[in-house]
C-alpha cells in the first residue's frame, strides 16, 4: 500500500486534547524536502516520536502519553538498509510506564513522496 513518508517536519498528536508529537530521526542521509525521513529498524523499534502536552487521566490520575511507536513501514523502499515509516494513522501511543494509551495521528505530512 502506498502512503506518504513520515519526516521530521510532520506534526501529529494522540487522541487526548493538548498533545503534540515531535518526530526525531536517527538517520540524516536520506531527505525529503530537506528533512530526514524516519526509519524502522525492526518490527518492534522505530525512530523516536515524543509526545508532550497530553491530558490523559486514568482513575483521576494524570497518565499522559509520552511516546509513540509507528506500526507501518515500507516493504520495498529502504533508506540506509532500513524500512521507512509511512502513513497518517499508523502509530500507537504509550505512557511513561509503557502502557498503551491510544492511536497516534499525523495532522501535517509532506505530500511529495510516497513509499510502498
Amino acid at each position: 500500500m502506498n502512503d506518504f513518508i513520515v519526516t521530521t517536519a510532520c506534526q501529529g498528536c494522540c487522541i487526548h486534547p493538548g498533545s503534540k508529537m515531535t518526530f526525531k530521526s536517527t538517520q540524516k542521509k536520506v531527505l525529503v524536502d530537506r528533512k530526514p525521513l524516519l526509519i524502522s529498524m525492526t518490527d518492534q523499534f522505530s525512530d523516536n516520536i515524543d509526545i508532550t502536552g497530553c491530558s490523559c487521566f486514568v482513575s483521576s490520575v494524570h497518565h499522559p502519553c509520552v511516546s509513540s511507536k509507528w506500526i507501518r513501514s515500507t516493504n520495498k523502499v529502504l533508506a540506509d538498509k532500513n524500512r521507512i515509516l509511512i502513513g497518517t494513522i499508523s502509530g500507537n501511543c504509550f505512557a511513561a510506564d509503557k502502557a498503551f494509551q491510544s492511536q497516534a495521528f499525523v495532522t501535517s505530512i509532506q505530500r511529495k513522496v510516497k513509499g510502498c
